[in-house]
């Protein structure tokens, strides 16, 4: 992962395999991240998702 985080979220899809981290608190200041990450485990590698508009933490997610 290339954000070392907390209080995030995350799901694991059916479809697709990879697993989504949202969100969370940045591990070294607190400060709340309004990023995501994706990992592939068939490429074994972590890329940024984009798009999210606002920072939270402490939340749930699930994948449906």
């Amino acid at each position: 992962m290339g954000t070392a985080r907390r209080a995030h979220a995350s799901a694991a899809p059916a479809v697709g395999g990879k697993l989504y981290v949202f969100h969370g608190k940045d591990d070294a200041s607190e400060r709340l991240i309004s990023t995501a990450e994706v990992y592939d485990p068939a490429s074994d590698s972590w890329a940024q998702v984009t798009g999210l508009t606002s920072a939270r933490s402490d939340f749930v997610a699930a994948a449906l």
